[in-house]
């Protein structure tokens, strides 16, 4: 997908950062499926992350029910 449809340039991709800091497996996980690593990654309080999905054009919910395995995906015009 991410060769049709490109992402943004960094950060592309915003998680939500948990309670501790840590940046969870899950949360890898997601960076590595959208080809990103941690430096290019933003990770955001819970309150900010929630402003910025207010704001979302498209919503896929998925089956995913681990915890801080939200993500918000950057991308604009396909050139």
């Amino acid at each position: 997908m991410r060769s049709v449809i490109p992402l943004d340039d960094a950060p592309a991709l915003d998680l939500m950062a948990s309670a501790d800091a840590e940046v969870l497996d899950v949360q890898h996980e997601l960076m590595a499926a959208a080809g990103i690593d941690k430096a290019t990654t933003r990770l955001t309080d819970r309150h900010e992350f929630y402003d910025v999905a207010r704001m979302a054009f498209l919503i896929v919910r998925t089956g995913e029910t681990r915890i801080y395995a939200n993500a918000h995906l950057r991308k604009g015009v396909v050139t």
